[in-house]
């Protein structure tokens, strides 16, 4: 091999070398990207929220259902839901009982008498 074939290989790997590490810099780059948006805007701030997961509907019968969530202590928790009528049933140990088949119920958990409403877009 002659020196100036020598010289072009050793240019054309130091070209190869550079263009590998922006390929990787650029890489680094979007991979913090993500966990940012990741972090910022998809786990997000729960803010003042006290359940950590739910609550949530787990079972659902013709004339139960069972709610679930991961927070604070289940004795502080009250869960309700309401007919269209007005007709109102509690939960107990997380499950409703005696409602009515083909009816529609909203619930609401409340801790210690306080609950809040929370509008999702």
């Amino acid at each position: 091999m002659e020196p100036s074939d020598q010289t072009r290989l050793v240019r054309k790997l130091r070209i190869a070398l550079v263009l590998v590490a922006m390929l990787v810099g650029i890489a680094v780059i979007a991979v913090i990207g993500v966990l940012f948006y990741w972090n910022s805007y998809l786990l997000g701030s729960r803010g003042d929220d006290p359940f950590t997961r739910g609550p949530y509907v787990v079972g659902l019968t013709s004339t139960a259902a069972e709610v679930r969530f991961l927070g604070p202590d289940p004795s502080k928790v009250t869960l309700t839901a309401v007919a269209p009528d007005g007709t109102s049933v509690a939960a107990k140990a997380g499950t409703f009982t005696g409602l009515e088949s083909g009816q529609r119920y909203l619930w609401t958990a409340t801790i210690d008498g306080m609950g809040r409403r929370r509008d999702r877009s």
